[in-house]
Formats: structure tokens, C-alpha cells, sequence
């Protein structure tokens, strides 16, 4: 009988938790919150690392202590218990997150293979497929998720940070916009909590100590200690992850920004660095860049 996870296994499970936490949602909103606030990024990285990391990690200590999502809702009463396991499942699953997961996924791949809807549907269905197939057995997420696709997501994104530090964008970050002016905390909690990983914490705890006994652990105790130290180092590679996705994405904004031209006709709004803009009938060419493609910097003629 093994006792309490620690040194390599416990990094294992603390990585499947980590990958399960990470979807789509945990990949947009950091880039598109530094894209946002600008230079009050971190101030609004603050709000997003408590209700995407701090809610979440709570989710699954507070799991892992009630020793199961039911014990914890039915200390309310045992019919709130049902209905608010369901709500759950609807949420992480067919009424929000699996929508866009697919989507998201979906759309990297768009400028390669195109974005007709017989595509989009074959390639739903193979994801859906292979998500299925890994569902079915949810006590081997460890080494599958831990020690494959974890690694691999990390690497990937090491790589884009470390790209984004050795050739940034901008050279430092461009304005916020008025959402992000003032209460930026508040906004920052109000975006993270838009990842949902608040609410599926409430049920990866369950699965992940499912793992965790996969792993030879029998005592409730030492299961309940070994899921509470995976969630702090999912939570740990979370707001690292977060950090380096939103730093990418605030001087990304700020390029963008500056890159920015307006398009030849009048009264079209559009979308840059996640601002809107008016356009009008003019070019607007960033410093340096005056000379390029046949730009200039003029107002065209009615």
C-alpha cells in the first residue's frame, strides 16, 4: 500500500490535473486579457489568477476533503446535491465547454485545411471520437494526460514565450481599453472565471482521486493529502501558463495597434487587438513602415 503521492508521481498527477484544467477557454482569455488591458495587465491578471487558479484549486481541495462533489452539495440537502451536479455536467459539458473546445481546436487548423462546414463536422466528429475513447477509461488519465500531452503543451507554449522574449512584438504594452480603465481587478475576476475551470473543479477532484488510488494509494486520508498537493501544482502551472500567454498577448495588442490601418470605406467597424475601431477614408501607416507595400500615409479621395 503506497502512501501520500510525492517526487515524480505526484508531478504526474498534478500534470493530468493540469491538462484536464487546461482547454480552450484557458488558452483565449489570458492572451486576450493582456491584448486588453495593456499596461494594467498585471493589475487584471491579478483578478483572473483568483477566479481561474485560486477558485479552481479551492474546487479541488474542497472536494477532496468532502470526499466526493455529493457528500460536499448534499451537506445543503440532497436534492440541491442532484440538481447541482447536473447544472455542473451540463456546463463543462454539451451546453458550453464542449462547443468550444471543438470550435477553438478547429480554428487552428483553418488556415491550412480551410473552414467549410462539411470539414468543421468531419473533424468534430474525429475529436469527439478520440475524447470518447479516453473517456472510457478516466483511472489511466495519468498516463496519458501526465505524461504525454502535458509535457507536450508545456514545450509548445515555452517555445511561444520564449519567441516573445527574444523577438517581442512591441516594446512595451499599448493602452488599455475603457473596460480595462478603471475596476481592472473586478474585470480580470469576471473574465477567469469565464474559463469555467471554477466549476469543473467540482468534479475533476472526484477523477482525479480516482488516479490517485490508481496509483496504489488506499487510505482516504493520504488520497485526500496527495489531491489537495496536485491541485497546487496544477494551480502553480496554471498561473505560470497564464503569465506567459497574457504577457504574450498584452504586446501582441500593443503591436497590433500600432500596425493598425483603416480601411478605405466609410463607416465600417472592425476589430484590432480585440478594440473596436471606425474606419474612414484613410490610411493610417505606422512609424517605419511608410514606405512599404505602396503605403502612404495620406487620405485617399472621396
Amino acid at each position: 500500500m503506497t502512501k501520500a503521492l510525492k517526487g515524480r508521481k505526484l508531478l504526474l498527477v498534478g500534470f493530468t490535473l493540469f491538462s484536464m484544467f487546461f482547454g480552450a477557454g484557458n488558452l483565449i482569455f489570458p492572451p486576450d486579457l493582456g491584448a486588453k488591458a495593456g499596461v494594467n495587465f498585471w493589475l487584471a491578471f491579478l483578478g483572473l489568477a483568483l477566479s481561474a487558479v485560486g477558485l479552481p484549486v479551492a474546487g479541488v481541495i474542497a472536494v477532496a476533503r468532502a470526499d466526493g462533489l455529493d457528500k460536499l452539495a448534499g451537506r445543503v440537502h440532497p436534492v440541491f446535491a442532484q440538481v447541482f451536479m447536473i447544472l455542473i455536467y451540463l456546463s463543462i459539458g454539451p451546453c458550453l465547454a464542449i462547443p468550444r473546445t471543438a470550435s477553438t481546436s478547429f480554428a487552428m487548423l483553418t488556415p491550412l485545411l480551410g473552414s467549410s462546414a462539411g470539414l468543421q463536422l468531419g473533424y468534430s466528429v474525429l475529436f469527439f471520437g478520440a475524447a470518447f475513447l479516453v473517456a472510457l477509461r478516466p483511472d489511466r488519465l495519468t498516463r496519458w494526460l501526465g505524461r504525454l500531452l502535458c509535457p507536450c503543451l508545456l514545450v509548445l507554449i515555452l517555445i511561444l514565450f520564449g519567441g516573445c522574449l527574444l523577438h517581442p512584438l512591441a516594446a512595451q504594452y499599448g493602452a488599455p481599453t475603457d473596460a480595462y480603465s478603471s475596476a481592472v481587478i473586478l474585470q480580470g475576476v469576471l473574465y477567469g472565471y469565464q474559463t469555467m475551470d471554477a466549476l469543473a473543479a467540482l468534479n475533476f477532484g472526484a477523477v482525479i482521486a480516482m488516479n490517485i488510488r490508481a496509483q496504489g494509494v488506499a487510505r482516504e486520508q493520504d488520497v485526500q493529502r496527495s489531491a489537495i498537493r496536485s491541485g497546487l501544482v496544477a494551480g502553480g502551472l496554471l498561473l505560470a501558463v497564464y503569465a506567459m500567454l497574457g504577457h504574450a498577448g498584452a504586446l501582441t495588442g500593443a503591436a497590433m495597434a500600432t500596425i493598425m490601418y483603416t480601411l478605405p470605406i466609410s463607416g465600417r467597424v472592425f476589430f484590432v487587438g480585440g478594440v473596436q475601431h471606425q474606419s474612414r477614408d484613410e490610411v493610417v501607416v505606422p512609424a517605419g513602415h511608410e514606405r512599404e507595400d505602396g503605403l502612404h500615409s495620406q487620405s485617399r479621395a472621396s
